[in-house]
């Protein structure tokens, strides 16, 4: 399962499930998300292979997005 919340207000924005979600489909959720809501300027996530990946951390890059990668433990 893969959410994207509004830390500010708590609304969930998407809600993705799935039995495989790669760095390539969380990009298109992020880019449709960015039609309809605008892109944040950071996005806090785990240490998932989605999001260490090269197609998802420069995707953030090329959007001027900061990854706040959440501290194990």
């Amino acid at each position: 399962m893969f959410n994207v919340i509004d830390n500010f207000n708590r609304e969930s924005l998407v809600i993705k499930i799935d039995t495989s979600l790669r760095a390539a489909r969380l990009v298109r959720v992020f880019e449709r998300l960015k039609e309809t809501r605008g892109l944040p300027d950071v996005l806090r996530v785990g240490y998932g292979s989605e999001f260490l990946g090269g197609i998802f951390v420069e995707w953030c890059q090329a959007n001027a997005i900061f990854i706040d990668y959440i501290v194990a433990g």
